[in-house]
């Protein structure tokens, strides 16, 4: 009996709020399998409605709800609500980073909403775009990810569908800032303001505020930004939003940490998490707390900031968050370091090493989940293409055929002329056919080139990006510590009271010190190279060659002929970066004794030569510029509008040329 009333309560507490943990998530799937229970349209419906409350919250009933919506839908034919149940099942596989899986789902959601030819399935078809869009927008794809947005906006923007479309521009000015293209992520979010007084979703709103912040914060106006997240808590505050509440304070206190503002920023970061143990998202609630923490760190508070950070840590093991887990160590071992707890310093060091390589463990397998996704994807688009291209061959074939034999039938004397018509007829439109299949392949080979070069350049811009934001942080950050630990280090040694055993120790510790900053600064400028910032290519590959130079075993030789002019700031780190790659080769791979640099630059051409005296390769078996970093090296010449040329021979050396025209 009491069996009995246990799980009539728990039908009632699915039926009005639809949401469970994992404990009762068997129960869950018994009940929606019993034949008394809800009609199939609406047990379709409640999973559905489920796994969107379960997907970041209880991965484990997520699951099961997504199995078993996969064997409902079987029952059901071409409908609305099957598109979305496969929509679901795809953003179901899609937070588990099966990739290959979830695009299958959603492309089959777009070929049904597209089959039903109603205006209700097309906006369905949007949604669905823009879940694969999001799908590869996280995977750093932005061009394809930009096709399904813009494909979505195509379709919504006259359908009176303000929700769907502000959530559209949100996405497409994120991908633009993430492209450095401030202006246009602008344009965006300004087609977006008129849209909030037509919506009455308070949580899109919100979080479409709070985006227009975050933009102005990274381009360092903070008043703006400001305005933005003030008319973000307001919203948050009035439809009592805890999640968009907590964001909202979270991104106001990093605005004023960046001011070094940091007990206020603290105080904003209190009340994020705040209203995050409100909301009752684990994962913000772990964040705030190490925020706190921080800002007890830069305020130099260390026994709150250990407390905090130590509880913090224990939740984001609880949460298997491998990301705060990683931050959280970053500030624990530096604050045991300051506080000279060293060897407890270096376990939280140890600690982060190892989760550092989980996280980018984790990463690869995503990454390579991703792309082979991407190709099945494609492949399957391909398929499907050929397929309606042989029915419809295979259709005007038929036609053409029961023509002629109606006009066979019509008059046997005109069957000379009509063939000879048909044939000429054929050939004509065959060659026409072929001619324009020619140009389509032409201007498709040259639109994907053009494609990928975007894509080159776009993840080179990032990656230059990253490693300027890297040397700053290793400058700022891990270059300040150094230094105040070495200061702190010689106070304590001009003691009267060091006695001579701890100073000798001391002399060591300081030594390793200067060493661990030199090796910084030689890091952080190779990161970005600040005489390539201030004196252009010609002293900044000089330099680097005296630097890498080994006069015991390897003489490198600098020439520049021609006129030192200034280029593109873009241009000239990309060829600087080429540069490096090429003279590392030599120092890595050749096992010569002498290296001759050649820099020759006029108006509009620049050309580099790389040629060293060492064991050479033979290039029948280097197969497509493959090994030694040469495929690298062929892409970033090619993204530059480039040319490329190897001579060499096994132990004849190695000369390697770089030419670029029209370089103004």
């Amino acid at each position: 009996m009491k069996l009995k009333y246990s799980i009539l309560f728990q039908i009632l507490v699915f039926l009005t709020v639809y949401s469970i943990n994992a404990q009762t998530s068997v129960a869950i799937t018994k009940e929606l399998s019993s034949p008394n229970n809800l009609v199939d349209s609406n047990k379709v419906k409640f999973l559905i409605t489920s796994i969107n409350n379960t997907i970041n919250k209880d991965t484990l009933s997520a699951g099961n709800y997504s199995r078993t919506l996969q064997n409902e839908i079987t029952k059901f034919k071409k409908s609305i609500i099957k598109g979305e149940a496969l929509r679901t099942i795809g953003v179901y596989y899609f937070s588990k980073s099966n990739y290959e899986t979830a695009l299958d789902y959603l492309h089959k959601s777009v070929l049904l909403f597209d089959s039903l030819k109603t205006t209700n399935s097309e906006i369905e078809k949007a949604n669905s775009f823009v879940q694969i869009g999001l799908l590869y927008h996280r995977n750093g794809d932005f061009n394809t990810a930009l096709e399904y947005y813009l494909n979505a906006e195509n379709i919504v923007i006259d359908k009176n569908k303000n929700t769907l479309l502000l959530k559209i521009y949100i996405n497409l000015s994120d991908i633009q800032l993430k492209l450095n293209r401030f202006d246009k992520a602008v344009e965006y979010m300004k087609k977006g303001v008129e849209l909030t007084d037509l919506i009455d979703d308070p949580s899109v709103k919100a979080d479409y505020f709070n985006s227009y912040g975050n933009m102005y914060i990274y381009e360092n106006e903070h008043k703006k930004a400001k305005e933005f997240f003030d008319t973000a808590r307001e919203i948050g505050l009035k439809d009592s939003l805890y999640k968009h509440l907590s964001k909202t304070e979270y991104n106001y206190a990093y605005l004023l940490s960046r001011e070094e503002k940091y007990l206020e920023a603290q105080k904003y970061y209190a009340k994020s998490l705040e209203w995050a143990r409100k909301s009752g998202d684990k994962y913000d609630i772990c964040d705030a707390m190490y925020k706190v923490a921080f800002m007890s760190y830069y305020m130099e508070d260390f026994n709150k900031a250990n407390k905090l950070l130590l509880e913090a840590l224990e939740y984001a093991e609880n949460i298997k968050s491998k990301i705060l887990k990683r931050n959280i160590l970053d500030v624990l071992l530096y604050l045991e370091a300051q506080r000279g707890n060293y060897k407890l310093a270096y376990d939280y060091l140890q600690m982060y090493v190892d989760v550092i390589y989980e996280i980018f463990s984790e990463d690869d397998q995503k990454q390579t989940n991703f792309l082979n996704a991407k190709y099945e994807a494609a492949k399957k688009e391909h398929e499907i293409s050929q397929l309606l291209n042989e029915k419809q061959i295979q259709l005007l074939e038929l036609e053409r055929r029961n023509n002629l034999l109606y006009l066979f039938g019509i008059i046997i004397i005109a069957i000379v002329t009509v063939l000879f018509f048909v044939r000429q007829n054929y050939r004509n439109r065959k060659r026409i056919i072929e001619n324009d299949l020619l140009i389509r392949e032409q201007k498709v080979k040259e639109l994907e080139k053009e494609k990928q070069i975007v894509a080159i350049q776009a993840a080179l811009t990032g990656e230059e990006n990253e490693r300027f934001r890297i040397a700053r942080d290793l400058h700022d950050g891990l270059g300040g510590i150094l230094s105040g630990t070495k200061m702190a280090l010689e106070s304590y040694k001009n003691k009267s009271t060091v006695v001579s055993e701890r100073l000798e120790q001391l002399n060591k510790t300081l030594t390793l010190i200067d060493t661990s900053i030199s090796e910084l600064r030689r890091i952080a400028r190779n990161l970005m190279p600040q005489t390539l910032m201030n004196n252009g290519l010609k002293e900044a590959i000089s330099e680097y060659c005296s630097s890498v130079e080994n006069s015991e075993h390897l003489k490198i030789s600098f020439r520049f002929y021609g006129t030192d002019i200034r280029l593109k700031q873009s241009f000239e780190l990309s060829f600087y970066r080429i540069a490096q790659e090429l003279i590392n080769n030599v120092i890595k791979h050749s096992k010569g004794s002498e290296a001759n640099i050649q820099l020759v630059q006029d108006e509009n051409r620049i050309s580099l030569t790389v040629q060293d005296n060492g064991i050479g390769f033979n290039k029948n078996e280097m197969g497509s510029f493959n090994g030694h970093g040469l495929n690298n090296i062929k892409t970033r010449v090619e993204s530059l509008n480039g040319h490329l040329e190897i001579e060499t021979a096994v132990s004849k050396g190695t000369e390697i040329n770089i030419v670029f025209e029209n370089i103004n």
